[in-house]
This record gives structure tokens, sequence and C-alpha cells, in this order.
């Protein structure tokens, strides 16, 4: 494991769980460091290209060799001598076609001969020059993914308490500046991700695992509740996540034995009003005011939500923007509600919020028949100018909210809880790792996380206010209000369960990362010791794609340098190779008094002519050829003089002689001080020359080779 940087994104090797525990093994570099990976990797590779192309050629070379006598004219030490000496599959050949075109007319067979290594060396350049380009593959699939890690986990502290498999949250609630922030972002990021216009490359959207999670909407669901309190039976919203899984999903990065499955619902309904509302007048200094008071359900009195009845009156004392009021009730924590609703509202499996809209103050530009935003008769008809205002003092509009948790790993029929009311399905989660206290502790504290960073419709709207309609978006500062659609409140309602599951996908990501501002000590992080080994592992595992960092596939990279270097090892230790085997080869048979076999003779002659052949070799003879120099080292990889400084044959520029290589002019190969290869070489004209450059060894040396 490596270090944290400053971005708090994990660089080092870790375990990608979507590819397995092997396969997923990824390496994780800040971009910088990864393309001089991929830099190095293309280099590399064309160091193993070259090892494959060398052991290439000593098969073919051997297969060749073991040719007929008859057949080793010179067509064949030409390729015998590409084959040894080209140093990558390029340069072979560029040699075999110049070689194949020099010899079209003289050689017999020369196509038969030469095109089958033309071929089979074009394709290697091909194979090698996509293996060169794979090595910017290396970086998986998921060459964007990252872990988060940060030296503080934001946690809560929690217990698991008795057998009854509840727990208790002990942790405090977010700040509610950091609560009104975290909103805000989410609202904005609901905003840029979730909506079907295509994703800019700089939003938020680009960070987390999946930009947006699906939505399963149904915008003909029926009443929730009793028949006679909604506005309509048959265009009510039903929204559904669906089961999303932890690690696929959430980014949480786990093994499938530690992951779980989430599903969170929410069906909404306009109430009617009808026989549910009365008015009340107050008066105060003379001036009196007029109120409408819900009757849905209370605690001391049957009055639900308040507000004031006139228009006119009220758009005095208020600013002209949309205002919200909430009423939660939860049937798993009804000590918590402040309110118990009427029998036609209640229900025993789900969290109920009422979001009260107030538009005091609001002018629309046009009628509006939407059933929540819904607008009265035209205000201003004597004017003829058509504004409109809302229909009631407020307009009230009930959700039910459902969770549901699974585990996966169990038989289908027992895997998931009910789908029931978030506070009442805690009771129940932990049950579903059985005695596994490892699995009920991370749980817990999944669970206690959700409830901090996740919200519900009652807290979304609580907390934005204003800035969770998507309404306020087309209203001027002033509170004129351009006409909506008769649908209007669908789309606020699909905007909340956006926030909802934008929060529950930055949930880890939130606590994964240590905060950046100076008040981050209201998050409650806890110094390491203090934090469980559960709560410490997920949120030490929180997947992000990064583009500021390249993750490799590990396995792939070891796979690669590991294969590689065996496969240079081979290349360029061949002869090493065959002179162990064939020691072990003579041992045994001289143990056993076996005779050579002929297929071990013409291995024999393969390997000698393959050493003969070298570049160097071929250089000793051609200059051996002519008496040049004393030699020694036959049997080495580069021959060397026995004499100090002593000085070999230069080329031989007369071409009535015909000979390619000029003896010094000492004796025994040696020469004097003062002796210059100018005095060893003439041209034609009479004109000295400098050193001679390369040595030209015909095809008589190569084939004197076999002779030394």
């Amino acid at each position: 494991m490596s270090a944290q940087n400053t971005t708090g994104v994990y660089t080092g090797v870790w375990t990608n769980w979507s590819r397995g525990r092997i396969t997923g093994s990824t390496l994780t570099l800040t971009a910088a460091h990864g393309a001089l990976l991929i830099a190095f990797l293309a280099f590399f590779i064309t160091i193993i290209t070259a090892g494959l192309w060398k052991i290439f050629t000593y098969i073919l070379f051997h297969i060749f060799s073991a040719k007929a006598p008859d057949a080793r004219d010179g067509l064949y030490h030409q390729r015998q001598a590409i084959l040894r000496n080209s140093l990558n599959p390029l340069s072979g050949l560029i040699y075999l076609a110049r070689s194949s075109w020099a010899w079209r007319h003289s050689a017999k067979r020369m196509k038969r001969r030469m095109l089958p290594v033309i071929l089979f060396t074009a394709i290697c350049i091909a194979l090698f020059s996509l293996a060169s380009g794979f090595s910017a593959k290396v970086a998986t699939s998921f060459s964007s993914e990252a872990l988060i890690s940060s030296p503080d986990c934001l946690v809560v502290p929690y217990q698991v308490a008795d057998e009854s498999n509840s727990f208790t949250d002990k942790g405090s609630r977010i700040d509610a500046i950091q609560q009104a922030e975290f909103s805000h972002d989410l609202a904005i990021y609901a905003k840029e991700c979730y909506s079907d216009r295509p994703m800019d490359a700089m939003t938020p959207c680009e960070k987390l695992l999946k930009p947006k999670l699906v939505i399963h909407s149904n915008t003909s669901a029926a009443c929730p509740f009793s028949n006679s309190i909604c506005r309509t039976n048959t265009s009510n919203i039903f929204l559904d996540s669906g089961l999303l899984d932890s690690h696929e999903d959430l980014g949480l990065n786990a093994p499938p034995e530690q992951r779980f499955k989430y599903r969170t619902t929410a069906h909404c309904a306009p109430l009617n009003t009808r026989g549910h509302v009365e008015y009340s007048a107050t008066t105060v200094d003379n001036d009196t005011y007029e109120t409408a008071q819900y009757l849905f359900g209370g605690i001391t009195s049957n009055i639900t939500f308040e507000a004031a009845s006139s228009f006119w009156q009220a758009s005095m004392y208020v600013a002209s923007v949309y205002q919200l009021g909430t009423s939660t009730w939860s049937p798993g924590n009804p000590d918590g509600s402040a309110w118990i609703p009427i029998h036609e509202l209640k229900l025993s499996d789900g969290l109920l919020d009422i979001i009260w809209l107030t538009a005091n103050g609001i002018i629309y530009e046009g009628p509006v028949s939407d059933p929540w935003f819904k607008t009265g008769a035209d205000k201003f008809s004597q004017t003829n100018v058509g504004m409109y205002v809302r229909d009631e003092p407020a307009s009230p509009m009930a959700c039910v909210q459902r969770e549901q948790y699974c585990n996966p790993n169990l038989p289908l029929s027992q895997q998931c809880t009910a789908l029931v009311d978030p506070y009442e399905v805690k009771d129940h989660v932990l049950g579903l790792w059985g005695n596994d206290p490892d699995s009920q502790n991370a749980m817990a504290w999944i669970m206690m996380t959700k409830d901090r960073c996740s919200f519900t419709f009652a807290r979304i709207t609580g907390v934005l206010r204003d800035a969770s309609l998507l309404a306020s978006l087309s209203m001027d500062r002033i509170g004129f209000q351009k006409a909506l659609p008769d649908d209007q409140w669908h789309a606020e309602v699909r905007f909340w369960f956006s926030v909802k599951l934008a929060g529950l996908q930055r949930m880890f990501l939130s606590l994964a990362r240590t905060p950046d501002n100076s008040s981050a000590s209201v998050y409650g992080g806890l110094p390491e010791e203090t934090v469980a080994s559960a709560s410490k592992r997920l949120c030490g595992n929180q997947k992000i794609l990064s583009a500021d960092h390249t993750s490799f596939n590990f396995a792939i990279l070891v796979a690669i340098f590991v294969a590689g270097t065996l496969i240079v090892a081979i290349g360029w230790n061949l002869d090493r190779l065959y002179n162990l085997y064939a020691r072990c080869r003579d041992r045994r048979r001289r143990k056993n008094n076996d005779t050579l076999p002929l297929s071990l003779a013409g291995t024999a002659y393969a390997q000698l002519e393959w050493w003969a052949s070298d570049a160097l070799q071929l250089q000793r003879l051609a200059h051996e050829m002519v008496g040049s120099g004393t030699w020694g080292g036959r049997l080495d990889s580069a021959p060397v003089t026995t004499g100090c400084d002593e000085k070999l044959a230069t080329l031989d520029f007369d071409e009535e002689r015909r000979r390619p290589l000029l003896k010094p002019l000492c004796g025994n190969g040696g020469a004097s001080d003062s002796d210059t290869p100018s005095q060893n070489v003439e041209s034609k004209d009479g004109e000295t020359d400098g050193d001679g450059g390369s040595v030209r060894a015909g095809n008589a040396a190569h084939s004197s080779a076999m002779s030394v």
C-alpha cells in the first residue's frame, strides 16, 4: 500500500473487486507517472519482441540447417546469415527482400525458399507492432477508476446492542450549516446529472462511478391512501430505485461476500382539502388576519398546518417566493413524529411526508391546471391582463417513502427485508447477516451513515426551501411565474428523488474524504484508534472516477514483466542453453554407452553453423582466409586476436585482383608503430586512403566456416 496524495486518491496497488481477486489487482498512479509507465512498457515490449524474434530465428535457422547438404547454395547461406544476425524482424525483412531480389534469376526455387520466411517475418512485424500499441491498453478499461483514501475517515460511533438486532446511534447529527451546504451540492448534482440533457465533461457527474442511478417511474399510479383523500386516483407518481448494488452502483469496493443491496421508493399524491380545512380570523390592532387551518391530524389538536388565507394580505408580509412546509410521521418512530395523521392517511409500513406549498405573492402569467400548483380565476380580468394567483392558501402533497435491504449471499427467498418505513427497516437489517458480527457492524455503520447523508423529502424541502422547486427556475425576482405544465408536480417529485439518490451516491464519497475546510470537526471525525475496523474498511474502499490518475491492471503488468524477462533471457542465452542441454545429453549418452543418433548429429551441426554464422565469427573467418591475424576465442561470442595491437587486413579496392581483403605489409599480421592502414591499401589511381571500414565477408567466407 502507498501513501495518500493531496487529492485523497490512493496511489499504489489495490484490488478492484469488479474484476476479481487476481485479475482485479490494480495499480493506480498519477497521470504523469502513468504516462511514464506506459512509455516504459512500450520500450520494454520492444525489447521483448526482440527476444521473441531471436527465438523464432533460432528455430527457423535450425530447421533450415537440417536440410540436405546439396541445398546449401549461396541463397541458403545468405538466408542463414540474415536469420542469425538480424536483431529485429524489420531489418530481417529488408535483408530477406534484398537477397530474394538479388537471387531471383540464379537460385533454384527462390520463391519457395524465401517467400514463406518473408511472409512469417511480415506477420511478426504486424504482431509486434500491435504488441507495442497494446502497452497503452494495459491501463485497464477501468483506467479512470481510483480508490479514495484519507488519513481521517469520517465515521459515526456505533454499537450493536442486544440480541434483538437493534442498534443505538450515539453520534451527533451533521452541523446545520454543513448539512445545508451538502444539500445544495446535491441539488446542483441532481440538476446537472439526472437531467435528460447531455452531460458536460466539466460537471461533477464525471466524478462518481455511475453519474446517475436509474429511476423507474410510474406516472399513472393509484392513490397510496384512501381514494377520497387524493385529488386523483389515476395520475399519481410512483418512483423506484430498484435494487442498487453497493459495489456496482454505489462504488463501495468490496468482495461479493461483503456486498449488500438497497432499494428505496416514493409514492406521492396531491391531497384533496375539501372537508379538511377551516378558516378563522384574528383581529390585532384593528387589523383582521384570516387563516386557513388544515385538518389532517395532529397531537394536541387536529390542526396540521396553517396558512394566511388572503393572498393580498399575505403578500404584504412575505417575500414573493414559494414557501414550503413539512409534516412527517413515521410508524417506525412514532415518538419522534410531530403529528399523528388522520386514518385516511395513516399507513403502517411507510414514512409519510406532507409537503405544503404556499405561493403567496406569486403571480402566474397563465392558468395552471397542475393539481399541486393549481391557480384560481384571473384576478386581473378588469385590466385585460391575464394573470393568475394560487387557488387556495396552501396545497398539500403526501408522499410515502419506503426502504429495503438485501443480502445477496442468502437464498433468494431469504435475501431481503420487507419494503417498509426507513426507521422500521433498521430493526430487520442486521438479522440478514446472522451471527457475523463484522458484517452486522458494517451494516449498522452504513445505515447510520445513510441517515446522516441521505434525505427524506421533508428534509430536502426543509433545507433547500424554494431551491428544491424546479418551478422557481422560471420565476423572476419579483414573483412573476411563467405558466407551468399540468404535470409540474411530477417533475418536482422526480427531482427530490434524484437528490435523495445523489445523496446516497455521495454518502461514502463525503465520508471517505477528509473535509478540506476549517469547520471539518463538526463532521465528528474520530481518531483512528477509536474507529471500528468495519467502518474503516468501508470508508477506505470507495471508488470514484479520476481524470488526474491512471489505473493499470497490476496482474497483467506483472505477467508482462515476468514473461518478458524470461523471453529476453532465453532469447539472448540460446547458445548457453543449448550448451547446457548438450552437456547433459552427452553425459547421459556416455553413461549409457550410446552412439549419437543422426538426428542429434544434425542438431549439433546446426548449432555449430549457428555459432559460425555470427557476424563476429564471419568477420574472423574472412580475415583468417587471407591469413590476417592470429585469432583466439573461436568458440566465444567475440573472437579476439592474440597479438598486442595486431593490425588486420583492410579493404582491397583493386578490382583486378578481385580480393575483398588485403593482408597487412608486416608479416604475421603484425605492424610497426610507423605503419598505417594507408600504407596497406592502394586505390586504382595510386592515391592512399584512410582506415578501412567494415569488412566484407563473402559467401566463400561463410562456406568455409564449417571447415574451421
